[in-house]
């Protein structure tokens, strides 16, 4: 039987051979007209997630740095931030799971009121008291932003997160690019 981890692998490995067949299929001077490929982005990252980690994806050789700027983080690398609104602490803690092969750079401070990082960095809690923070429930003016570094061989990639407001819920999709 073939361990699930290799059946990932196997299958990466098959997406990628895919994807540098058609590629070759329109290869200039082999008669008729040229056409450039676009690369299938979707099928990169679905198999980045199949090789379970961007680091197992990069060692198969698929490049992450084709993934242009603004492209959807598959939520299995990086989800949307998740935010809890604490009222009776006048507190929001956001939260950042699961992140494979990446880790946080950093996360943007608010406008007002003291923040703090939980060891790791995957955990930010915004404390916005009124004062000094303007006497919303919601805060819907802030944007709460974290930097991810992927540090696969030998292509350094960043995503971000972004939340709006102090509310529960979840926020969009993660993207690559800063």
């Amino acid at each position: 039987m073939i361990e699930p981890v290799n059946i990932r692998r196997l299958t990466a490995a098959v997406v990628f051979l895919l994807l540098v067949a058609s590629m070759l299929a329109c290869t200039p001077g082999a008669g008729g007209p040229t056409v450039e490929p676009t690369p299938d982005y979707k099928a990169i990252a679905d198999a980045t997630y199949t090789a379970g980690t961007v680091t197992a994806a990069a060692e198969m050789g698929i490049d992450l740095s084709i993934l242009p700027d603004g492209t959807e983080v598959d939520p299995a690398v990086a989800s949307p931030i998740k935010a809890t609104l604490y009222q009776d602490r006048q507190a929001t803690e956001y939260v950042l799971e699961p992140v494979f092969g990446g880790s946080v750079v950093e996360w943007t401070n608010p406008p007002c009121g003291p923040t703090s990082v939980a060891p790791g960095g995957l955990k930010m809690t915004w404390t916005h008291a009124h004062p000094p923070c303007d006497a919303t429930t919601d805060h819907s003016d802030v944007t709460i932003t974290v930097l991810l570094r992927f540090n696969p061989d030998p292509v350094i990639r960043y995503a971000h997160c972004d939340y709006q407001g102090a509310h529960t819920g979840t926020g969009k999709p993660c993207v690559w690019g800063q």
